[in-house]
């Protein structure tokens, strides 16, 4: 495939990742200047996150059934007219939380179908030698856009509110679109019976391949304790500690996933190029253990005895969190990378996107019960004590799963009958 192709790729993901992280760091915002209420700003996150788990298998069989470049395109289209009633109801001043939680809801099962066809489309844009690179390529523009986003987002909802987030967002989804038309793409030829017991049996084909993989499975189970662990920290307790008890401006807030997305392109630069021919394995250990160590430091931030570091007129703990989110967010680049690439030579194209939704689901299925709890606890137990236990857990669970990878990482040659 050519490099157009690969650029049109990419491209098309930037711009529409731009509008929705921006709209991603807005909504809470909202939510918050609204209620005022952690648990309400929770449910936000489950109102997209259930409905995208459940339709995760379905999305994956139909990723590898399906062409591909038509998902990607028809998905960015949809979502952008999805946004039409809150663009609407907004300018009418009825916008209401049932709407924007049932939008959400809709939105998360295109989120679904796009994510598991685009996850499996790159390695064919690509010479497999070339994996590694545009992985890192790929990171590094998506994270530019999450980078720019919650700046973006903070400022635009500072300046004009929530329902200019949308307009944006509606066309960012629209011209992405359009730009992933110009993708030549041939989609394999699929010879399977589009019966509901072939069905079931290629939705359940993801779960197969894991489990007959040592690595995988060691990985998967890995995977959905991790992010059961992060996802109160980062999707309930660090939004309402800097809004509600630090009292962090909309732009500072945004400034925090700012740093983070700093961190990722740093490190997606740096794992494309000086550390390119280092073995998966070691940079997915070190990776892990240092993120968990992170983890740990910025739950003692926030903690009642480093509180004075974030007083009126001391910008030294604002400094400290962003610098550690800066860090954390080069080691997620040192992780994600390596793990992509490893996972997308090792499955067959003809099921890839199988695999990467039920990896997907294993990654988030645990993040709604996390979540829940988080947001129903922040309520009534101090913040930084539902952070340190979480980061606690993380910590030990880190170091025995990176006490059980092997240094050249998730290799494998594994051979699984195709479904």
């Amino acid at each position: 495939m050519s490099k157009v192709n690969l650029r049109i790729f990419i491209l098309g993901n930037f711009v529409s990742l731009l509008g929705s992280s921006m709209q991603r760091t807005a909504l809470p915002l909202f939510i918050l200047d609204l209620t005022g209420k952690g648990s309400i700003m929770s449910m936000l996150s489950l109102s997209h996150m259930i409905p995208m788990l459940l339709t995760t298998p379905i999305s994956g069989v139909i990723g590898d059934r399906a062409n591909r470049k038509h998902i990607m395109v028809s998905m960015d289209i949809l979502r952008g007219l999805l946004l039409i009633p809150l663009i609407i109801f907004g300018f009418k001043g009825n916008l209401s939380l049932p709407l924007i939680f049932f939008i959400m809801a809709l939105s998360a099962i295109l989120d679904s179908l796009f994510s598991a066809a685009t996850s499996a489309m790159l390695p064919e844009l690509v010479a497999e030698d070339s994996l590694r690179k545009a992985n890192s390529y790929h990171m590094l523009f998506t994270n530019i856009a999450n980078l720019l986003g919650p700046v973006f987002g903070a400022i635009v909802y500072s300046l004009w509110g929530i329902n200019s987030i949308f307009v944006f967002n509606a066309l960012c989804y629209l011209i992405s679109g359009i730009f992933e038309l110009f993708i030549k793409y041939t989609p394999q030829k699929h010879t399977e019976k589009n019966t509901l017991k072939e069905f079931i049996a290629s939705a359940r084909f993801g779960f197969e391949f894991i489990h007959k993989n040592h690595q995988l499975k060691n990985f998967a189970l890995f995977i959905l304790l991790l992010n059961f662990l992060i996802a109160p920290i980062f999707n309930v307790v660090i939004p309402f500690v800097t809004r509600e008890e630090l009292h962090l401006s909309s732009v500072a807030y945004g400034l925090l996933g700012t740093s983070l997305t700093i961190g990722i392109i740093l490190g997606a630069i740096a794992t494309g190029t000086i550390l390119s021919k280092k073995p998966s394995g070691v940079l997915i250990k070190a990776g892990i253990f240092t993120f968990c160590c992170l983890t740990l430091l910025i739950s003692a931030l926030i903690s009642p005895w480093l509180r004075p570091l974030f007083n009126d007129g001391i910008y030294t703990g604002t400094i400290f969190l962003l610098g550690l989110l800066v860090l954390l967010g080069i080691v997620v680049s040192t992780i994600n990378i390596p793990v992509q690439t490893d996972m997308q030579k090792l499955t067959p194209n003809d099921v890839r996107s199988r695999v990467f939704a039920t990896l997907d689901l294993l990654a988030q299925g645990a993040q709604p019960l996390s979540i829940a709890i988080g947001g129903i606890a922040i309520d009534y137990i101090p913040s930084y004590f539902i952070s340190s236990i979480f980061a606690l857990f993380l910590f030990m669970v880190g170091i025995t799963f990176v006490k059980k990878l092997s240094d050249t990482g998730l290799d494998s040659t594994l051979e699984v009958e195709k479904v």
